[in-house]
This record gives C-alpha cells, structure tokens and sequence, in this order.
C-alpha cells in the first residue's frame, strides 16, 4: 500500500466511488479473519464451514481433525489463507498498473536477453574464427566476446576482440592526443551488462558514423583499462588491416549473427526506461 496513490484509482463503469482497505494488513495485526459482505467488513475466528461439522464417519472426523491440525501448524508458521468466492471488477489502481507494467517490462527484457544469446550459440555451428586478418568470407561466424568480459580477458590491454553491439550513443569528431589528433567515442551496449562500455575510434573516426540505436559489429577491436574496461580502434589497426572493413551497421546479410535478436532487446530496454520516466 505504501507504494500506491489512492488518487490513481479509475472506478468500474456502473461502479460507485470506494477507498481501498487494507484487509491483509488488518488480518495480520488482529489474528481475524476478516469477512467481508453487504453490510461491510467484520471479524469472525476461523473455523470449518458448516458442510464439514457434520460427519457421518469415524475416517472423516479423523480426516477433518488432521486437517484442522494441519491448519493449526501453519497458522504457528505465520502463514495468512485469502479465500475469494466472487470477484466484480470495481476499478483499478493506475499506480499499481504503472508497477505491474514495468515488472513485465523487465521480465521481457530478461526473456529477450536469454534467447538472444541461447539463438546466437544456436548459429554457430563452424567453429568460428576469432582474429580478423583470417576472416575472407563474411558468411563465416567469428567468435564473439560479449561486453561483460570486457574487463577480464586474458590481458587488460590491447587484447583483440569482435563484438555485436547497440550503439546508444556516438559523439562527433573531437581533439585528441594520440594519432591522428581527433579521435570519436561511442558508448555500445549489449544483453551480457548493464553497463554501456565505451568505444573510442582513432581510425578514420569521421568514417566511423552508424546510427544511434543500430546493430554494430565491431571487428578487431582493442580493450583497455580505462572506465572498468572499454574499446579502442587504433589508427595503426589500419595500417596492419589495409582496407578491410572493420565495423558494419545492421549487418543482416550475416545469417550467423542474431541482428533482429538484439535490435528486439535493445527496443524492450528503450521501452522500458520511457515506461519507467
């Protein structure tokens, strides 16, 4: 109740104005079972229903007694039973729907990230190739490192990786102080953390433009310390990779990877924080 706003309640059509009750509350400070009827709430001691009380049956009236200490251990447990016998819709509580819809906001987003991940190991059926120079044939899967193990692979500096990422945010073209002089910074996200890693690109960075909220895949790429673990592409990677692409945007011509699996994820996220405010 603490998190509802009793001015948020919508009345049923046909329905008169009410103030909800906190029964539940109510039945655990007073140990009643709360009745409730045309003429309002009442405390009554529980207790079996008439039906029960009579027993025509040695076997019954045992069953009925082991029932009722049945009852009587989890009553000692703490435990609170509510027996609904007709449900009328009355109205709602658009508060308490807010809360609901962001719950299933974020179980879906919970589904989505789980089958993105479980689809893409589906996929992979080659072995896929891990280094970009060894990569000809763009329909050949490469082993992918997901942003999550970023901070803890094998070096914590210019360790060679390929990822599949959202780009949620991409800065324009800025100063810098390593070669070429300018550099930009992105910050991609995926299913495997929270947390968006940054990208700064120093090859070719006015190149460098995929659309904000676009699938990424990040070829070669380096990690560094900086920000817990983040990814660089150095002006030098082009002298090694003449002109090998290194980056595609929505690279739907790549059956092996799951673009429309985690465009879907990145849409429930969007989705969710509008929904949260």
């Amino acid at each position: 109740m603490a998190h509802l706003n009793p001015v948020t309640i919508t009345t049923a059509p046909s329905q008169e104005p009410f103030t909800l009750q906190p029964l539940i509350r109510q039945a655990l400070s007073t140990r009643r079972c709360i009745d409730i009827g045309a003429g309002g709430p009442r405390a009554v001691h529980p207790g079996l229903a008439a039906p029960r009380h009579v027993l025509p049956s040695g076997k019954e009236r045992w069953d009925a007694e082991h029932d009722e200490k049945e009852r009587e251990k989890e009553d000692e447990k703490g435990m609170v039973y509510l027996i609904v016998n007709e449900l009328e819709m009355v109205g709602w509580n658009e508060s308490y729907m807010a809360m609901w819809r962001r719950h299933k906001k974020a179980k879906t987003l919970q589904m989505l990230s789980s089958q993105l991940w479980s689809q893409a190991s589906d996929k992979s059926q080659q072995q896929p190739i891990a280094l970009p120079e060894n990569w000809h044939d763009h329909q050949v899967s490469l082993k992918l490192t997901t942003l999550r193990l970023i901070p803890h692979l094998p070096y914590a500096q210019n360790w060679s990786v390929n990822v599949l990422a959202t780009v949620a945010s991409l800065s324009p073209v800025e100063p810098s102080h390593l070669p070429p002089g300018k550099q930009r910074t992105a910050r991609i996200a995926d299913p495997s953390t929270a947390k968006q890693v940054q990208l700064t690109v120093f090859l070719d960075p006015e190149g460098f433009a995929p659309r904000v909220g676009s699938a990424v895949l990040l070829v070669g790429v380096k990690n560094h310390r900086f920000d817990r673990g983040s990814l660089k592409k150095y002006a030098s990677d082009g002298k090694r990779e003449s002109d090998r692409r290194w980056w595609f945007e929505d690279p739907w011509h790549m059956s092996w990877l799951d673009v429309a699996g985690i465009k879907s994820w990145w849409q429930g996220v969007e989705e969710h924080y509008r929904m949260a405010g």
